[in-house]
């Protein structure tokens, strides 16, 4: 399936980044910060020798060939019979095929693979839960594909209070893990994701390995909640607040379009009231649903995109616009128009204040506000340019 987002979002390849980059003409004797002469002098020969060969010619073929020396049980190339795809959410990204993928499992195969790329000046990528539209978010051609999926730690440290989760889950897997202790973690009661990590175990563009807290690295510590701190390092472990959690009554309802008015009035006064009731969260969102033949209001999968002001006559004329512009593709095989408008209520606001706040910019008096996000999924490539034209 094609997806398609409206924020141009994702994890960045920072190679462009590092400070020390190799020109071609590669130089592997003088590699002295890499710590290949400490390896067995079998295997430091073997890669003196490829230097030898590629030089600055092949410089990706070479740094694969230098990964599958170090680590040969976790590199693989798209030619070889045991290389498996790794899944991504939109066919945009499973569409670039990587000159190799390396399959960490320790935040050290990542600092080895960060030299490596600076080194032999070959592009990298980094993937993890693979949840972008676009090609190229966690996915490159012609350079290494870092894969995160094995640091898939879920571990509730023994107070209690946090857990320690590896990048390479997905929320499934750490509710999976803590739904049966009465623990989560999370939670617009106490702010978003970025302002619930305590700790970030980051892998530098120098390829060193830190921790950034409010007492450690401070100033990457703030750029990672919610900013571009992914420029600044690839994250191997978030230490994540966590706090007991009851039992959820929860669900989604479906209604047709001529709710429509009705809806956006109770989304409204909802926001509105959300400080009174902590325990209450809603969305609403409208989807065209192939089977139906129609437009129905209901709860699902969401994206990105703007920001506004509460106000219910503004909800109805999205409502509107959107099923207007939707219904001039709905002819496109496998469309799947969708829009949600989600709450940023004053509570959630006064919680991203915390731990000296993030830098996403918003402030209690700017608030209550709303998010809109549009998701669209469509099957055929030949129908990029017009589901864009109707986006666009």
């Amino acid at each position: 399936m094609r997806f398609h987002d409206t924020l141009f979002v994702g994890i960045a390849t920072f190679f462009s980044l590092c400070a020390a980059i190799t020109p071609p003409g590669l130089n592997l004797v003088n590699s002295t910060d890499l710590g290949l002469e400490s390896l067995d002098p079998a295997i430091y020969a073997q890669i003196l020798e490829l230097g030898g060969q590629f030089g600055g010619v092949d410089k990706c073929q070479l740094a694969c060939k230098i990964l599958s020396i170090l680590s040969p049980t976790k590199l693989t190339t798209p030619s070889s019979p045991s290389y498996i795809p790794v899944p991504y959410w939109s066919v945009q990204q499973a569409e670039v095929v990587p000159s190799c993928r390396f399959d960490v499992t320790i935040p050290q195969d990542i600092s080895t693979t960060i030299k490596i790329s600076q080194l032999t000046d070959c592009p990298f990528a980094v993937k993890s839960g693979g949840h972008a539209s676009f090609a190229g978010a966690s996915s490159i051609k012609n350079g290494i594909l870092v894969n995160l999926q094995k640091l898939n730690t879920v571990q509730l440290n023994a107070d209690r209070g946090t857990v320690s989760i590896g990048p390479g889950n997905t929320w499934y897997d750490v509710y999976q893990v803590l739904d049966p202790l009465g623990i989560s973690v999370v939670g617009g009661r106490y702010g978003w994701a970025c302002d619930n990590i305590l700790n970030y175990e980051v892998v530098l563009a120098v390829g060193s390995i830190v921790n950034a807290s409010t007492t450690s690295h401070p100033d990457l510590y703030q750029a990672l909640r919610g900013g571009s701190g992914t420029n600044f390092g690839i994250v191997t472990r978030f230490d994540a607040f966590a706090f007991e959690q009851g039992l959820l009554w929860g669900g989604s309802r479906f209604y047709s379009l001529a709710s429509n008015a009705s809806l956006s009035d109770v989304f409204s006064q909802f926001i509105v009231d959300a400080p009174t009731d902590e325990d209450a969260h809603l969305y609403i969102g409208c989807g065209y649903v192939p089977s139906l033949g129609g437009f129905v209001t209901l709860s699902g999968p969401v994206w990105k995109t703007v920001t506004f002001k509460n106000n219910a006559t503004l909800f109805k004329k999205i409502h509107e616009i959107f099923v207007e512009e939707a219904n001039l593709i709905v002819d496109v095989p496998g469309i799947m128009p969708f829009m949600a408008l989600q709450p940023l209520s004053l509570n959630i606001i006064v919680q991203m204040q915390k731990r000296g706040g993030n830098i996403l910019g918003l402030e209690t008096e700017e608030g209550p506000l709303s998010i809109m996000n549009l998701n669209w999924g469509w099957e055929n490539e030949e129908d990029d340019e017009k589901v864009f034209t109707v986006l666009n």
